[in-house]
């Protein structure tokens, strides 16, 4: 590849802006589901779900959905150089991390280990998910011609969109 066609990689497009809808759309729209999942549960279960166990699944669905829609902002928005290790580590921190938190609370204070199936497959998923994120952050000429340290000229340029 030439120059010419590295210095076309540049802003928020191809893979990048699926990213960026990714964080922005799908990843709220799975937490509606999730949400709504949650609730057909708390129906079935009736008493036998503790109210804590309700509360601690809403509140990692909300910080999912909040800090992914961070990320995603970040990186419509900042070309600075900074946004890419902060969006890998939202990446985790809003899939594996949470996943595995969740699980270990949900697990202790039902006293059972409430690790089935389709909890394992969200958090393998999260964890590719994360990872196939990553390798492309890290990677691609796009990403890096997006985000770079930038001029006083350059960042006036930013600031008057």
């Amino acid at each position: 590849m030439t120059d010419d066609t590295d210095k076309r990689l540049e802003g928020v497009g191809g893979w990048l802006a699926f990213l960026v809808i990714g964080l922005l759309v799908f990843t709220p729209l799975r937490g509606f589901a999730a949400f709504g999942q949650l609730s057909l549960v708390a129906d079935k279960e009736g008493a036998n779900l503790p109210q804590l166990v309700y509360n601690i699944e809403v509140l990692r669905i909300a910080l999912q959905v909040a800090i992914a829609g961070f990320a995603g902002i970040k990186l419509y928005r900042s070309r600075h150089v900074d946004t890419v290790p902060l969006a890998i580590t939202i990446l985790w921190l809003a899939g594996p991390i949470l996943n595995a938190l969740d699980f270990v609370a949900v697990s202790w204070l039902l006293d059972e280990q409430v690790l089935n199936g389709q909890r394992l497959g969200v958090m393998i998923g999260s964890v590719l998910w994360a990872s196939a994120w990553t390798a492309y952050l890290l990677k691609s000429k796009r990403v890096k011609n997006t985000y770079r340290f930038i001029t006083v000229d350059e960042y006036e340029n930013l600031r008057g969109r």
